[in-house]
C-alpha cells in the first residue's frame, strides 16, 4: 500500500483500509462511497461532533440497523443527526449504551 499525504491517516486510525471507493463528506451514503465499510466492519457507532461526513454515517448506520448513540452536547453538533439517534451526555450514559449493544 503507497503512503498519502503526511498525517494521512490520522493518528486514530489503527487500521487503515485502501478502498477504490472515492465518496465520502457530502456524498458519504452514495453507493461508492467507504463510509459504507467503516458501518458495516462495525458493532456499534459512538457519534463525535462532527460535519457532513459523521452524519452520513450516522444516517447508514440506522439503515443498516447498527446500534448508535451520539456523545454531543446536543443534536445540533453533528447537521442532520437522525432523530432516532440517542443522545449520551456522560461518559456513564455511554459506556451503558456501548455495554447494552455489546450484549446483543
Amino acid at each position: 500500500m503507497g503512503k498519502g499525504p503526511v498525517g494521512y491517516p490520522n493518528q486514530w486510525v489503527e487500521i487503515p483500509i485502501a478502498t477504490h471507493l472515492p465518496y465520502s463528506g457530502e456524498r458519504g451514503t452514495d453507493v461508492l462511497s467507504r463510509n459504507h465499510i467503516n458501518i458495516l466492519t462495525a458493532d456499534l457507532g459512538i457519534v463525535l461532533p462532527g460535519r457532513a461526513g459523521t452524519s452520513s454515517e450516522a444516517h447508514l448506520a440506522v439503515s443498516y440497523n447498527k446500534p448508535i448513540a451520539a456523545f454531543v452536547a446536543n443534536a445540533e453538533d453533528v447537521p442532520n443527526l437522525p432523530s432516532t439517534v440517542g443522545i449520551c451526555h456522560t461518559l456513564e450514559e455511554l459506556k451503558e449504551f456501548v455495554t447494552s449493544a455489546l450484549k446483543t
